[in-house]
């Protein structure tokens, strides 16, 4: 879209200017019009009753001009280069700028202003002279837009004020109606064009998006349209995704909850049919039993915690924590565990005391499951190291192991919840959940983990990096 700062009120100022503009267009023509209409109306009425005719004449003298006199005025008669012929008392040529004077009614004579009717004609020896009829300015009642004599006929001049009113105002109405569609046409192209967005919205195409030249605020909202219909698309797209889950998590720990459950009925139902048996393979049978309850137990409450971190009032309560004594009480705990399934644990974890806020229960849960994973997929003999340093005002813990390689379509979606690996399918105590609570608990202390593979002198890593705050 192109986001060009042109405002509203820009748009509204041109346009006022343009309306303004084509009104004193109007205007003016109609002025012209007037006074075009008023002077043609001058020149006639003067020479009906004033200007006398030298048209095929050379003896001027006798033409009777008694009326011109008694009102002060006079008639020369000049040549095509504008030099006084007629009367020839002295010798004048008047200059182009004079003659536009004595027609407007600036020329002077003796500080006393006239104007001048000019009139074309040809006299007995067919030569082109020219005849100025010259008026006292007082002679002529002045207004501020044309010039009426004195005797003319004031109803002639009020028709023509009132067809110069007419015309004024059929062009002001036209002008309006003009400006009026041109700014509709600006205003509600884009008002219509967010109106049909919002109904394509409303009945459930959210890829819709509005791209349009406008002004600014137009622009503005588009802009804001498009953000909603963006986060609209993404929140369904999250509950989508989040009923693909839900739908996948029933059927997950449906599956791995009617594994142990199975196993638990084949043994009871063993002891029951068969209650002669000896007494140490009843007790070996119940402690099958135990074992596969204990699997589900664990797979409930992966899916209680797994379940509860991603509810909307889902809290950390924070304490102030040494970090470096929690890593050694965890590793202390799990002791037991990983050396019973064979595995070599190296711990490097120094005596430097680094204190951080932590929920300890959501962190001891994150650590736990990793070095479950680290037991869990790796055969026997596994060495798995236990790395804890500080540097640049960050905590790195590290988990290595020299076990087997994580295939690269799995740990490119390792952290999402029900991802299982070819080995962990077959193994009904993992849920696929352990990876996805560690980045949700991770994510919660604005913590960060990573994943290297190799790592070192080892086949992979996770590395815990956390701020120090």
């Amino acid at each position: 879209m192109e986001n060009r700062k042109k405002k509203l009120e820009v748009t509204l100022i041109k346009n006022f200017c343009f309306f303004s503009i084509v009104i004193v267009i109007i205007f003016a023509i109609v002025a012209s019009v007037i006074s075009v209409f008023n002077n043609s109306k001058i020149v006639n009425t003067l020479e009906e009753k004033y200007i006398v005719s030298c048209e095929g004449k050379s003896r001027y003298e006798d033409i009777d001009i008694s009326e011109l006199k008694r009102n002060g005025a006079w008639f020369e008669i000049l040549n095509t280069d504008y030099e006084r012929q007629y009367p020839r008392a002295e010798y004048k040529k008047y200059t182009s700028i004079e003659i536009i004077d004595i027609v407007n009614g600036n020329y002077e004579i003796d500080g006393k202003k006239y104007r001048g009717i000019v009139k074309k004609f040809y006299d007995e020896q067919n030569r082109q002279r020219i005849q100025v009829t010259f008026f006292p300015i007082d002679f002529l009642r002045v207004t501020p837009t044309i010039n009426i004599p004195l005797e003319a006929e004031s109803i002639h001049f009020l028709g023509i004020y009132i067809v110069g009113i007419i015309l004024f105002g059929i062009g002001y109405c036209l002008t309006v109606f003009c400006v009026s569609k041109k700014i509709k046409v600006e205003l509600t192209k884009p008002i219509n064009l967010l109106k049909e967005a919002m109904k394509e919205l409303g009945s459930g195409n959210y890829k819709k998006r509005l791209s349009f030249k406008a002004e600014y605020e137009f622009v503005e909202m588009a802009n804001s349209f498009n953000c909603m219909a963006q986060e609209m698309e993404d929140a369904v797209k999250q509950k989508e995704e989040e009923e693909r889950l839900r739908r996948q998590l029933i059927s997950d720990i449906s599956h791995d909850i009617r594994t142990p459950l199975t196993v638990v009925q084949g043994y009871l139902l063993t002891v029951i049919n068969d209650l002669e048996n000896s007494k140490s393979k009843n007790i070996e049978y119940l402690k099958r039993c135990f074992e596969s309850s204990v699997e589900m137990e664990q797979l409930l409450q992966q899916l209680s915690d797994y379940n509860r971190m991603f509810r909307v009032d889902y809290k950390l309560n924070k304490e102030l924590v040494d970090f470096t004594e929690f890593v050694k009480n965890i590793l202390a705990d799990q002791y037991h565990y990983i050396e019973v399934n064979k595995n070599i644990l190296r711990v490097e974890v120094d005596e430097e005391e680094r204190n951080i806020f932590i929920d300890k229960r959501e962190m001891r849960r994150a650590i736990i499951n990793l070095l479950n994973n680290a037991v869990q997929h790796n055969d026997e003999d596994t060495t798995i190291e236990i790395r804890l340093t500080e540097y640049d005002r960050k905590i790195y813990l590290v988990i290595a192991d020299d076990g087997k390689k994580i295939p690269k379509d799995i740990s490119s979606c390792m952290y999402e919840p029900f991802v299982k690996g070819d080995q962990s399918r077959n193994d009904s105590s993992n849920s696929g959940l352990g990876l996805a609570i560690v980045k949700k608990v991770l994510d919660a202390h604005e913590a960060a983990i990573y994943f290297e593979q190799p790592y070192k002198k080892y086949t992979k890593a996770f590395i815990i990096v956390m701020p120090v705050k």
